[in-house]
């Protein structure tokens, strides 16, 4: 079976376009527990594999991969600037326009609904809402968060339905110490 199931895999649209994430986090130290912001903006490379086909979908698996920058401003400290790198790998059921490949269309709309596990890192800032010094710039300089994460999008075919715009949104929930979660906003399009 697990043959006969790679045997109709295949490579389909690469996706381009532009990200921003937003994540929240918290840290506690000596009881005092801090909020964390870290976000940022960037552009992404989506290519999926599609494993499987069905009458109505495909399943498929894809790395959205952002890369991106991060940076604040602050009358204290003056700042910091830094990349932002979000990876996470999603299996997707998709449905609709874009669901095969070499599908041409104009009529319609398709979409993805899929779950994975991701990593993402960037610069972190937080909101001065702490009165004692068990912190220091340090604790602050880099968010790093890995878990699972979901996401959907939807697709419409433009130009006679050889290319397509997607709409997508994700949300991945923090494993780590600070426990950040990342929301996500991605336009693409597909040449």
């Amino acid at each position: 079976m697990f043959t006969a199931t790679t045997g109709f895999a295949q490579m389909t649209f690469s996706d381009v376009g532009a990200s921003l994430f937003f994540g929240t986090g918290k840290l506690t130290k000596q009881g005092e527990t801090v909020t964390l912001d870290a976000s940022f903006a960037g552009l992404t490379w989506y290519p999926r594999y599609i494993f499987s086909e069905t009458g109505n979908g495909s399943l498929s698996i894809g790395i959205p991969l952002s890369l991106g920058a991060s940076g604040s401003v602050n009358s204290q400290t003056g700042g910091n600037f830094s990349f932002g790198l979000d990876i996470p790998v999603a299996v997707d059921y998709n449905f609709g326009f874009g669901a095969f490949p070499d599908e041409e269309s104009d009529a319609g709309f398709g979409g993805f609904l899929g779950a994975g596990f991701g990593y993402t890192t960037t610069a972190s800032s937080t909101t001065d809402d702490y009165s004692t010094g068990y912190w220091d710039e340090t604790d602050f300089s880099k968010s790093k968060s890995y878990g699972p994460m979901l996401h959907a999008g939807v697709r419409f075919p433009i130009m006679g339905g050889s290319n397509a715009i997607t709409i997508r949104l994700s949300y991945k929930k923090g494993l780590e110490e600070a426990k950040y979660n990342f929301f996500g906003g991605t336009l693409l399009y597909r040449f």
